[in-house]
């Protein structure tokens, strides 16, 4: 069993047999990694102290993206405190069930669950044609959100809890979908990989054409 140190809920492991499993992460393991080092040529998942005083690094953002298989369904996240720009199989959790009762997530990894996986939970219930799912933090888009005329969250966003969730995914409308957490980053989600990176990166583009025509300087 996993617990998380910052929400209310634990983590308890399936019964999957070893080939399922094995599926799920050769298969989906490397798209999570493609995806993570291309936002890290954006700047865009940048590398933090660990803020539970462990003293290590790891990148800030979080990626999940769902498996649809012919006896598997679910979705790989990867977990908290790990490098995102170079996953391993190790850095993943695979969920197949979520208990909102008992708040017990079923899932297979032995990495400290992400924190913000009641984020991803929350879009992959509703919104069935998702496939992945992107917390990031682009310090451009969140300056120039409003220019950008991106959704945003009533309240300061943090290691979400379910009620949390439920307020980013009422502010999705279509997909793809980009909501900025209020003083935060944003939340990402999309049909595909490619999509949601071409997506993210666009968003990019367009925050900085903003910050250039107001003569401001880039940040590093």
């Amino acid at each position: 069993m996993v617990n998380s140190m910052t929400l209310k809920f634990r983590v308890e492991q399936g019964e999957l047999g070893k080939d399922d499993l094995s599926l799920v992460y050769t298969k989906y393991c490397p798209l999570l990694r493609t995806m993570g080092k291309r936002l890290a040529l954006l700047n865009i998942i940048p590398l933090i102290e660990d803020p539970m005083g462990s003293k290590k690094y790891r990148t800030s953002s979080n990626m999940s993206i769902r498996v649809r298989e012919v006896n598997v369904n679910g979705y790989l996240i990867t977990g908290s405190n790990v490098i995102k720009s170079d996953l391993r199989l190790e850095d993943c959790l695979f969920v197949t069930h979520y208990d909102r009762i008992n708040k017990v997530f079923t899932a297979y990894g032995d990495v400290q669950p992400s924190r913000e996986i009641f984020i991803s939970q929350e879009l992959y219930e509703r919104f069935t044609q998702l496939s992945t799912v992107i917390h990031i933090h682009d310090l451009l888009a969140l300056q120039h959100y409003r220019k950008l005329q991106l959704p945003i969250t009533r309240r300061k966003i943090f290691f979400a809890d379910e009620d949390e969730a439920k307020e980013i995914a009422d502010l999705i409308d279509k997909i793809p979908a980009c909501i900025t957490l209020k003083d935060h980053g944003q939340i990402f989600c999309a049909h595909s990989v490619n999509e949601a990176l071409e997506y993210i990166e666009k968003i990019n583009q367009m925050a900085v054409a903003i910050h250039r025509e107001q003569n401001l300087t880039l940040p590093h």
